[in-house]
């Protein structure tokens, strides 16, 4: 059996197929299968956001809201609950291809942070960064960084690319953020005039 492009399977269906081929119509049997459902560090614990963390994920977004400045949309409550429910997806996308995991300090198991991700965009082997959010009272302690590093060992290399991300030209601190992490300019095109195109291949 092959995987349809853009089809959502069940684990039960993707373990009844034990042919799995690295191949354009197999990319999506399972986002979990892609990336670890739960992933820790040595300060972090990072697993799929659920209902119950909804609380905690607002504290974030509104801790954030100085994000107003580059994206000129109020910061809402209300906004990140659309999100995990209906999810942050592309113009044609699927819900079903749309993550988000929580992240919380380990020693105080306190949310601090959280991490959106899109599989198949804008190409169908690209995980795309929808957003990573670190509460403002939890920045500069390099949260950010020991959780992307960590993040980027545990995506299956053998059906993904690339990690792309689009970010503000004048958002300065995020731009030197995700080029420390290694990313870089996308040579072939800006998403819009305002933001640009990061890419890490894998």
């Amino acid at each position: 059996m092959l995987y349809e492009y853009n089809t959502f399977y069940t684990r039960e269906e993707v373990n009844q197929n034990n042919k799995l081929k690295s191949n354009e119509n197999n990319q999506y049997f399972l986002g979990d299968c892609l990336v670890e459902r739960k992933i820790e560090t040595e300060r972090l614990v990072i697993q799929n956001s659920t209902k119950s963390d909804l609380s905690g994920l607002v504290d974030v977004y509104m801790s954030c809201d100085y994000m107003q400045e580059f994206t000129g949309q109020e910061h809402k409550p209300e906004d990140v609950k659309e999100n995990l429910t209906n999810g942050d997806v592309p113009p044609g996308g699927h819900k079903e291809f749309y993550f988000s995991k929580t992240i919380v300090e380990r020693e105080t198991n306190r949310i601090i942070g959280y991490f959106e991700y899109y599989l198949g965009y804008p190409d169908h082997q690209t995980l795309w960064i929808s957003s990573l959010l670190i509460h403002k009272e939890a920045q500069h302690k390099g949260y950010g960084t020991e959780f992307f590093q960590k993040f980027i060992k545990e995506i299956n290399k053998d059906y993904l690319h690339e990690v792309g991300i689009g970010v503000y030209k004048r958002n300065k601190i995020a731009l030197a953020y995700w080029k420390k992490c290694g990313f870089s300019k996308d040579p072939s095109y800006n998403l819009t005039q305002d933001i640009l195109k990061l890419i890490y291949p894998l």
